[in-house]
C-alpha cells in the first residue's frame, strides 16, 4: 500500500499544480458598460446634416483610450416629449471611431451602439447622451 502512495504522490501534486497555474492564467472577462466609458469629443456640436463626430472610449479602472474597438450597430436619435425622433447616422472610420449623422435640431441627442472590446468575450452596448447646438 505504501509502494502504491509514494508512486500516485508526484503524479497528484503535479495535477494540483497544474490546476492552480490554469486557474492563475489571465482569461477574458465579461465586459459590462461601467468598465467603459463612452463620450462624444468635441462637445457640443453644431447643428447641420451630415455633422461628423467621434467617439471616445476609456478604461474606467485607468481611464487610459481604448484601441481595437470595433463600432457597431449605432443608432442617432433625440426625444421630443414623448416621440423618439431617430435620425441617419453611420460609420465613417471604424479604426478612429469616427461617425456621421443628421443632427438637424438643437437638444440633447443620444447615440447607441454597440462595442466590442479586445479582451472581452461580450460585447458592450452603449448610450451616449451629448449636446447639439444652433
Amino acid at each position: 500500500m505504501m509502494i502504491l502512495f509514494r508512486s500516485l504522490r508526484p503524479a497528484v501534486l503535479t495535477l494540483v499544480f497544474t490546476i492552480i497555474g490554469i486557474s492563475a492564467l489571465p482569461t477574458p472577462g465579461i465586459a459590462a458598460a461601467s468598465d467603459y466609458h463612452f463620450e462624444i469629443a468635441s462637445q457640443p456640436i453644431k447643428a447641420g446634416h451630415d455633422v461628423p463626430f467621434t467617439v471616445n472610449i476609456t478604461q474606467v479602472s485607468n481611464r487610459a483610450a481604448v484601441a481595437g474597438v470595433t463600432l457597431s450597430a449605432p443608432k442617432l436619435h433625440m426625444l421630443m416629449g414623448n416621440m423618439d425622433m431617430p435620425a441617419p447616422v453611420t460609420i465613417l472610420n471604424a479604426d478612429n471611431h469616427q461617425l456621421q449623422g443628421d443632427l438637424t435640431m438643437y437638444g440633447e441627442w443620444t447615440l447607441d451602439l454597440t462595442a466590442t472590446l479586445p479582451g472581452e468575450t461580450e460585447p458592450v452596448q452603449a448610450s451616449i447622451k451629448f449636446q447639439v447646438e444652433k
